[in-house]
């Protein structure tokens, strides 16, 4: 597992592949109560930027102009960012950008 250091906290990497890095932060403040986690992301294409929180509108931002914009338009509207597939718990939006599958497609 991947750990990221930026601004005093600790990013664990869940996953990625060519387009993205997803990242877990989890709040330890309500520890005894309940953890919060909360994902975040950075695209593989830019390595200078900051992480970002995976939400809807980051996401949908992000990916203006580009050939994967109609696809997360697409799956935003039926899944939420941090969706999980039941049966291999790998994230759903990592399968979304795969990059193989636009390729073909664009053939």
């Amino acid at each position: 597992m991947k750990l990221l250091l930026q601004n005093g906290r600790e990013y664990h990497n869940v996953g990625s592949n060519e387009e993205i890095e997803l990242y877990l932060w989890v709040d330890l403040w309500y520890a005894k109560l309940i953890p919060k986690n909360y994902m975040y992301y950075k695209l593989q294409g830019n390595p200078s930027r900051k992480l970002q929180k995976l939400t809807k509108n980051n996401l949908r931002n992000d990916f203006i102009g580009t050939p994967f914009e109609n696809k997360i338009s697409v799956f935003l509207a039926q899944h939420h960012p941090s969706g999980r597939d039941r049966k291999t718990r790998g994230y759903k939006i990592l399968k979304v950008l795969n990059v193989d599958d636009l390729s073909q497609r664009m053939e």
